[in-house]
């Protein structure tokens, strides 16, 4: 699967001609996993993370019906990515990544 495939925005391995990634995203309660490969190096997170919620099947609005904003935490270096960053920079092969609910206190 192409990043392309997950975003519809990414650029996909032929456009780039590079390597592509494969590794595990799970939601924060481990029931939901996926394993990920064919993802470009030069996907932002966040094209990551957005293809990621409806492959996933992860609730997208909050009971308010507010849109639900997600970050990537990096088992590794226990750590959540930036947006920007790129997945060819931030993740390496077979990293574990876990989907987490961006919370704001108070309204």
């Amino acid at each position: 699967m192409s990043a392309a495939t997950l975003s519809g925005e990414a650029r996909s391995e032929e456009m780039s001609g590079e390597i592509e990634m494969a590794f595990t995203a799970s939601d924060v309660s481990g029931q939901r996993r996926v394993n990920v490969r064919g993802v470009s190096p030069d996907a932002t997170v966040r094209e990551l993370i957005n293809g990621l919620l409806a492959k996933m099947g992860l609730v997208q609005n909050d009971v308010s019906g507010h849109p639900l904003e997600y970050r990537a935490l990096l088992e590794r270096e226990g750590r959540h990515l930036f947006d920007a960053e790129l997945v060819g920079d931030a993740l390496a092969p077979d990293d574990k990544i876990t989907l987490t609910p961006k919370i704001n206190a108070g309204g």
